[in-house]
């Protein structure tokens, strides 16, 4: 049975996570301009209406929770780079190593005894 070593789905997940990342910064920068907008467009009217007056600005708090929510979230989900290192973090185990270090073992020595066999036949070929 061909069964993945590493799920395709996880790819997807680690560039949705890039996605959100950026979804979220550019969702608290358009809130924070409303913001600022909106605190501008108050002042203005404020001022117009009564120049005696003291501006009290009453911010919306909805886009106040939106920043918050954006920033929150833009800190909390990891970044693709981070998903990805996380992901090759969890293949490397020490079994996985002790296995490694065996083939290459197997596969070094291997490689000594063809050497070996070379010499040993230029030898005989010398001697003939």
């Amino acid at each position: 049975m061909n069964d993945y070593i590493i799920d395709p789905i996880i790819f997807y997940f680690i560039e949705l996570a890039d996605s959100i990342d950026g979804f979220t910064i550019a969702v608290a920068v358009v809130s924070a301009i409303f913001l600022i907008v909106s605190f501008i467009i108050k002042w203005c009217i404020e001022l117009d209406l009564d120049s005696n007056s003291t501006f009290r600005f009453k911010p919306n708090k909805a886009l106040i929770v939106t920043i918050i929510i954006s920033i929150t979230l833009n800190i909390l989900v990891p970044s693709g780079e981070a998903c990805k290192k996380m992901l090759i973090s969890s293949l490397i185990t020490e079994k996985n190593i002790e296995s490694t270090k065996e083939e290459v073992k197997e596969i070094v020595d291997y490689i000594f005894e063809k050497f070996e066999q070379m010499d040993s036949g230029e030898k005989e070929g010398d001697k003939e």
